[in-house]
């Protein structure tokens, strides 16, 4: 049995609520992540200004580790988030070809022909995933600096955490773009 088509009315109500939750999907992560990294840059200080005699190499390591388990949880939180907004985004564009609109549509290509429009240079999420990237080993990187290049365990961890999260963001993505046929 197949149910009835939604009309037009009905459409451009949905059309209207994906498209918010669309746009708050796509940046309340980012919110939440420039407090976060702008955090970082704080420890960041604190930690370049602590002198080299009073470094405790456990608790400089530790602290690194906490702040890249933290960053680690957000930018998982904002893949969520993005997969959420992808799929709000094809919805938008299903709607879109039904109702002769192609507000979204100018993105892809479609019958034969090339899309309208075209973005240059790295995408949204891997900019974001640089980002994480930076601000996870930063900590490591300032602590191995200022130890006179002492290759510690403690400095270690946080690369350890940011190379799991990585993967896990890029799997991820891999069966997002997978579920969508991009």
């Amino acid at each position: 049995m197949n149910s009835p088509k939604p009309g037009e009315e009905t459409l451009l109500a949905e059309y209207g609520a994906a498209q918010a939750d669309y746009l708050h999907n796509d940046n309340f992560p980012w919110q939440i992540g420039t407090i976060l990294v702008a955090g970082t840059f704080i420890f960041w200080g604190i930690l370049i200004d602590v002198r080299k005699e009073a470094m405790d190499l456990m608790l400089f390591g530790v602290a690194s580790l906490l702040v890249t388990l933290l960053l680690s949880a957000w930018i998982l939180f904002f893949h969520h988030y993005r997969q959420t907004a992808r799929y709000k985004l094809d919805r938008l564009q299903e709607i879109e070809k039904e109702l002769g609109m192609d507000s979204h549509l100018r993105w892809v290509s479609r019958d034969g022909k090339k899309a309208r429009y075209k973005n240059y240079g790295f995408s949204g999420h891997v900019i974001t995933l640089f980002v994480y990237f930076v601000a996870g080993v930063g900590g490591s990187v300032i602590g191995f600096l200022k130890s006179g290049f002492l290759v510690s365990h403690w400095f270690v961890w946080p690369i350890v955490a940011v190379a799991i999260t990585v993967g896990m963001f890029l799997c991820q993505e891999k069966r997002l773009s997978d579920s969508l046929d991009l």
